[in-house]
């Protein structure tokens, strides 16, 4: 409960949900980087903001929290997968 409270006070969340695919994983660090449509820079994610397991070149639907290093994708959803 005080971890939620303390989140809405260090991030603002960017309405609304955005696509992507994965372009990099690290599964030994847990962690991925998405190719975002109408962005340029790429977006980090962490394994615990996906449900379920990405792959790369997988298309998800999630959104994007900034942070003081930068936009984070959350509550990561797999659209359609490469394999």
């Amino acid at each position: 409960m005080l971890q939620k409270l303390a989140n809405l006070f260090r991030k603002k969340t960017e309405p609304p949900a955005k696509k992507g695919s994965v372009k990099h994983i690290n599964y030994k660090r847990g962690f991925g980087f998405l190719n975002v449509e109408g962005m340029e820079s790429e977006v980090f994610f962490h394994f615990s903001d996906a449900a379920g397991r990405l792959r790369r070149g997988d298309q998800v639907d999630f959104k994007l929290i900034k942070e003081p290093r930068g936009w984070r994708a959350t509550e990561l959803k797999r659209l359609k997968s490469t394999t």
